[in-house]
This record gives structure tokens, sequence and C-alpha cells, in this order.
């Protein structure tokens, strides 16, 4: 029998000649090791935490739209992230939390639109019953109707802010 190589056991070891797991890959992707021949060296190809995060891949997609050769630019900020390079670190970062901060914004904005104002029927404003609630569904105020038969505006987003106040008061 002739001597084989010793890296036959690395290769041969494959999808139809598996060590234990059936017909499934022994290593997870992120886990691939990668020989390096000439030195006998293991390489791991491993992600950082900013490629890990859920909000990576939607930055790349944003930041490569129009860009001649969109696989080509977001191969390159991949490179540039997995080699720590501080301007694409601070940008993606930088990106995410206007990212984040927007996507609050616009929950309030759909809260605020949404609630159900005459809910606060009853409630107290500066001392006076509010009796009811005009809320005209595309303006930003609502008028309060009180006790004393007048009328006080308010910015939606104030009077949402005072309601979840009192409520978290009263708890």
């Amino acid at each position: 029998m002739s001597e084989k190589n010793p890296n036959f056991m690395l290769f041969a070891m494959s999808e139809k000649n598996p060590k234990k797991l059936g017909k499934k890959s022994e290593f997870a992707r992120k886990k691939i090791r990668h020989i390096n021949i000439l030195n006998n060296s293991i390489i791991k190809d491993t992600h950082t935490e900013i490629e890990n995060d859920a909000l990576f891949e939607k930055w790349l997609d944003e930041y490569s739209i129009g860009k001649k050769n969109p696989p080509a630019y977001k191969a390159n900020i991949r490179k540039r992230i997995k080699s720590n390079d501080k301007d694409a670190i601070d940008t993606f970062l930088n990106w995410k939390h206007n990212y984040l901060e927007n996507q609050k914004k616009k929950e309030l904005e759909r809260k605020i639109k949404e609630f159900d104002y005459s809910s606060i029927c009853g409630a107290k404003v500066n001392g006076v019953v509010i009796t009811n609630v005009i809320n005209q569904a595309e303006s930003s105020y609502i008028d309060l109707l009180l006790e004393n038969g007048s009328t006080q505006t308010f910015p939606k987003e104030e009077v949402y802010k005072w309601i979840h106040q009192k409520r978290k008061e009263n708890k």
C-alpha cells in the first residue's frame, strides 16, 4: 500500500464521507476552519460584532444604492469592518443610532395618531373636568371641552405624554 499524503484525511471528510453527523456539515458556517498548507496553521473565519448586528445588512444595502458595483462595494466595507477601520465602524454606529431614533419617532407618531383621546373625558386639566374631546385626525392638535364651557387646544403629543404620565402615577 502506498503512503498517503498527511493532509489526505482533511480532504477525505466530506458530505458523503462524514466523521459523525451523517450528511450534515460538521462545522457551523461561522466556525469553518481553513488550513494554510504552507505552515500548517489554522485560520478561523470569524465575524465581528458589527457583522452579526441585525441592522448591518440593511446598512450595507442602503449605502450601496447607486454605486457602480454594489457587491464589490459591500465586500470592501466588510473588509474595512473586519480590519477595525475606525471610520467604517463610526459610520455604521452613527447610521444605526439615527436609524433607531427615527424608528422610535415614527412609532411614537403612530401611537399619538391612533390613540383614543376620548378616554380622557372626566379627567381634570388645570383643575377643570374635561367633558369632551375634539380630535381632528389630520391635525397635530386636539381641542378639550371643559365643564366650565371653555375650550383648550393642546398638541396631541403633549396630551398623549400627559395621559401616560398620569397612568404611571396612578399605578
